[in-house]
């Protein structure tokens, strides 16, 4: 019995220790386990924009009430109740700016005249807790406690899931007891879903037993061999009962089967543990089925340049009022907005409408990129399908575009009878179209010009009148809603609109929007290849015609509306909650993926954004309507409106207008998936619903760090012509760069022309947003040390490296991110000098130049191997930059000009495609390759020797700034001056594009 007990203890607490591993907590580190999903909360883990997470960057947060103030850091556990004091010696505490426990200045007896006994100090212990365990993504509760001689103080800080604003008033709960609200994204989970994802209790059971077994072996064994000498296979502790438990569960010939249960009884302690695996497989035996059924790889999503957080929800949030980014440009900007959408221009008084940001919970949503957009979809087809809602998130795209593409490159037609409208990026090779198939199937209402009719038929299953104009699109965005809501039946046409008697039945409306559902994943999965094309699908978009659902007036609708409805849980009756079922039941079952964009519930929160009656009205107003525009205010859903429809004046990602809020959600999924690494879902949050929209499995693809996306395939970013282009360049003017050296200021020293580049940039960064990042240059033209460090005073007629000494200047380097390495110039001559610098007695030693480069670029390479993590980190080293002038390494005859001239007064480039400068040598670029390719960690090789080598008409020449004055034969013979830099803007804005591109598309995921 009591052998029996001993083993029951040792069960429970097996037990403990896995209720342990479900539930951790540490100092501002805290997890839970709720309905299948894990939350974890790492509020010091560092985050976009909050380098230190939680952390207050800039020492303490203060917070007051009444009279009494304190600071407190989070995490490090640091309360005071009078000024913080400054920190001594505390490099290893994060720095000055953030001191943390660790430095000794903050536990001193007096510190600055101020007493121990005034100060709560470092806390005793840390307690972290859930807000809201019903709504987890709420936030944490951080409690801070401090014994002390007199007191126990604490201090509980609610870090609420929300857009940074700094610690609310301060409440005093208790003697010593104070409580303050800190609103903060680290407050938001990261979620991960558990359930069936892994072996759950069962495999963290059977990893404790087969490590107590192992050590029960190893145990026994060393017993054996150690104390009583046993060797060979006798060492196994116990063999005569492992090599005789099979036959004690075998029946001797001719014996009954009770006769063998008695001989053979099992083990009290083998059947206690047989009992309690029994018990857990059947508590957890969903966990079971990841055993024989593991989740597959996938491909990449088409088009995809990264990925969401984990359980990041793009379509759940709320609404932030956001002046300082909103609007991304006025109405009058956008020439191809239709006057139904052109509230500004119609007489709407307000823009606060225009100003609104969408801000998901517990993540940010991705910027929608003009450039990146333009650039993934050049060379394709991309398309939206459906009504006139979609007709104005198709105008919403080309306003988002369009100003990047020069006049003469964009064009906007309509074809099939005015079906199809076409904008054409011509430099891209790229098109944005919208058809009108306001039901998706064949119906009565096609015409896209005259299709007002109230009795709506829809021919069965019949698509492929539209289909034919979808085929070889490669992006399609479907949606049909609000046309099918006629009541609760809708008519089917069984045969063809041309027969004479027509076969018409009525069908539930709930069950004809499906028959269209299944027909077009039909159509897709005939039609679009999943490795090649994406699919989107957008959900309903609210009308707001019955102001009582939202506690407004009997009769009132959108009209005059300019605020937003409060309540997160509002849901319009409109949007119909069946219709969501029906979408997630077929979806579901889809073989292929389609993506769906929830912006239901995140547009029914806008009554204020709807066009009401700042339109173009297609027929004159009656006395009645215009003495009460709430009749005629576009927003209510009625049987022979067109469609429900939303301003236009600015259509920025996620901001009013809605049609915006659907291009952002479609940004945020078409580039960055929902979750790239499992299979593709949404829940849609319909109060006791939830409808689960499933896609294909893919595999996943790891981009190198920073990378967006993939070049293509073949395509040499290095090779190619430079073209004239007055349309686009120069990106900037010489004036408005304050940063330009004088040295490369040439308009202001009085070059006379102007030579635009060739480049691709998005004008659309705001000077005012923080991004608390640093561009940084580092003096080093030998990148070794040398005797020319000195960044102003270099020129040093007799140059002289130190041997493979990188850390001079490579300790300033640790910790970058993204380092470009240059050196070539100063390395040009015939025999190199080494030795070691502050030696007395100077160990000099000359050695080709080629192989004191090849020494060098070694040298670089071990400090990249050492210092550089691949998995974060990006390392670049560009070429040789060609000279154009008078030496022994450039000539003038190099490109057919005079004897003894040089880039001086030279306005055009060189044409022939060989050309190659005498200064660039081919030793040099095989010494890089030969040791580059040795390389453990990646290197990327910017070339862009060739492409500079053509312009001899863009350095700077005499037009800069000298730092002595000129002597006359200098200025008689102005051909001596500088070919060796770059004027600006000039060339060298395109070697930045060419690290752009590599840096986002590199060539190879």
């Amino acid at each position: 019995m009591e052998v029996r007990l001993g083993f029951l203890k040792w069960v429970a607490v097996i037990l403990t220790i896995l209720d342990r591993v479900n539930s951790v907590s540490g100092s501002c580190h805290f997890s839970f386990v709720d309905d299948n999903k894990l939350y974890n909360y790492t509020l010091d883990s560092p985050i976009p924009f909050f380098p230190h997470g939680v952390q207050s960057e800039d020492g303490f947060y203060k917070v007051a009430a009444n009279e009494t103030v304190l600071w407190f850091q989070l995490c490090d556990g640091m309360i005071f109740n009078h000024d913080p004091p400054r920190c001594v010696d505390c490099r290893d505490c994060g720095g000055a700016s953030r001191c943390g426990m660790g430095c000794s200045a903050l536990v001193a007896n007096n510190i600055e005249g101020y007493d121990v006994c005034t100060t709560i100090g470092r806390a005793s212990s840390i307690d972290m807790n859930i807000i809201d365990r019903k709504n987890p993504n709420t936030g944490v509760i951080v409690k801070m406690s401090s014994s002390g001689l007199k007191f126990n103080c604490s201090l509980s800080v609610s870090v609420i899931c929300d857009p940074n604003r700094g610690p609310h008033s301060l409440e005093k709960t208790g003697k010593c007891d104070y409580a303050t609200v800190l609103t903060h994204p680290s407050g938001c989970a990261k979620i991960e879903h558990v359930h069936g994802r892994g072996w759950g209790w069962l495999g963290t059971l059977g990893i404790i037993i087969l490590c107590l077994f192992g050590a029960y072996l190893l145990v026994g064994a060393g017993y054996r061999y150690i104390k009583l000498g046993v060797r060979g296979i006798h060492i196994i502790p116990n063999l005569d009962f492992w090599t005789g438990l099979p036959q004690t569960t075998q029946p001797p010939p001719y014996s009954s089967s009770a006769a063998v249960f008695r001989k053979a009884r099992l083990s009290p302690y083998l059947f206690t543990l047989l009992s309690f695996v029994l018990f857990v497989s059947v508590l957890y035996g969903a966990d079971l089925t990841c055993i024989f059924g593991h989740r597959k790889k996938r491909e990449k999503l088409p088009f995809a340049v990264g990925k969401t957080d984990e359980g990041c929800d793009v379509f759940s949030g709320r609404w932030v009022f956001d002046e300082s980014t909103r609007p991304l440009y006025e109405e009058s900007e956008c020439p191809y907005i239709q006057p139904q959408l052109t509230c500004q221009e119609h007489g709407r008084p307000d823009k606060d409408y225009q100003k609104w940001r969408w801000q998901p919970h517990g993540c940010d949503l991705p910027s929608f990129n003009a450039t990146l957009m333009l650039e993934t979809i050049r060379g394709k087809r991309m398309m939206f399908v459906g009504d006139s809602l979609n007709r104005g998130q198709y105008v919403s795209m080309i306003c988002l575009l369009h100003k990047l593409i020069p006049d003469d490159a964009k064009s906007m037609e309509t074809f099939d009878s005015d079906s199809r409208t076409v904008f054409t990026a011509k430099t891209y090779n790229a098109t944005i179209e919208f058809y009108w198939a306001p039901f998706l199937l064949e119906s009565n209402s096609d015409n896209a010009i005259v299709h007002r009719i109230s009795d709506r038929i829809v021919r069965k299953g019949s698509i492929n009148k539209h289909g034919k104009h979808w085929k070889g699109v490669d992006l399609l965005v479907f949606n049909t809603y609000l046309w099918w809501m006629t009541g609760v039946e809708f008519k089917i046409i069984l045969g063809s609109f041309n027969d004479e008697v027509k076969d018409i039945v009525k069908l539930p409306t709930t069950e004809a929007y499906r028959m269209a559902m299944k027909t077009m994943l039909r159509w897709v999965r005939k039609n679009m290849d999943p490795k090649k094309t994406r699919v989107f699908f957008t959900s309903m978009s609210p009308s707001h015609g019955n102001g009582i659902e939202w506690g407004g007036e009997p009769g009132g609708n959108c009209y005059n509306q300019t605020t937003l409805i409060e309540d997160p849980n509002y849901w319009g009756s409109d949007s119909r909650k069946n219709i969501m079922e029906v979408i997630g039941d077929v979806f579901s079952k889809s073989k292929v993926p389609i993506s769906f964009l929830n912006i239901t519930q995140l547009s029914n929160y806008r009554k204020d954004a709807h066009t009401s009656i700042y339109k173009k009205q297609w027929s004159p107003l009656t006395p009645e309507q215009i003495a009460n525009p709430v009749s005629y205010a576009d927003c209510p859903m009625h049987a022979n409106n067109e469609a429900t429809n939303y301003c236009c004046a600015e259509v920025s990602p996620l901001s009013p207008p809605l049609h915006s809020v659907r291009l952002a959600s479609l940004f945020a999924v078409f580039f960055f998936g929902e979750d790239l690494t499992y299979i593709f879902y949404v829940e849609l949050q319909l109060g006791p619903t939830a409808v689960r929209i499933m896609g294909l499995e893919t595999k996943r693809e790891e981009l190198p760090p920073f990378a967006i996306g993939k070049n293509e395939e073949g395509c040499g970013v290095f090779s190619g012509r430079w073209n004239f282009d007055e349309s686009t360049r120069p990106l900037y003017e010489e004036s408005e760069c304050p940063y330009i050296q004088p040295q490369l200021t040439f308009q202001e020293h009085g070059r006379p022309d102007k030579v635009p580049e060739m480049a691709l940039a998005d004008p659309r960064l705001r000077s005012s947003q923080e991004y608390n990042a640093t561009i940084e240059f580092h003096w080093a033209p030998f990148l070794l040390e040398s005797n020319s460090d000195d960044a102003v005073v270099h020129k040093v007629s007799e140059k002289i490296v130190r041997k493979g000494c990188i850390n001079k200047h490579g300790k300033h380097w640790e910790g970058v991110d993204i380092l470009v390495f240059n050196t070539y110039l100063w390395w040009m001559t015939a025999l190199f000098k080494l030795w070691s610098i502050d030696d007395e007695v100077k160990n000099v030693v000359e050695m080709p130049t080629m192989e004191a480069y090849r020494m060098a670029m070694k040298s670089l390479e071990r400090w990249v191997q050492k210092n550089m993590d691949p998995e974060k980190t990006r390392v670049f080293f560009t070429s040789m930059s060609p000279v154009h002038g008078k030496n022994i390494f450039a000539r003038s005859t190099d490109w057919g000009g005079d004897r003894g001239g040089s880039c001086y007064n030279q306005t055009t480039l060189s044409e022939d495609p060989n050309y190659k400068g005498s200064d660039s040598t081919d030793d040099i670029m095989q010494i890089i390759g030969e040791v580059f390719n040795k390389s453990k960690v990646p290197i990327t090789f910017l070339n862009i020797t060739q492409l500079s080598s053509y312009r001899k008409d863009a350095h700077t020449s005499i037009y800069k700034k000298q730092r002595s004055r000129l002597s006359p034969e200098q200025l008689a013979n102005p051909i001596r001056y500088d070919c060796v830099h770059w004027c600006l803007p000039g060339l060298q804005d395109t070697w930045n594009e060419l690290l752009f591109a590599k840096l986002f598309y590199p060539l190879t995921l």
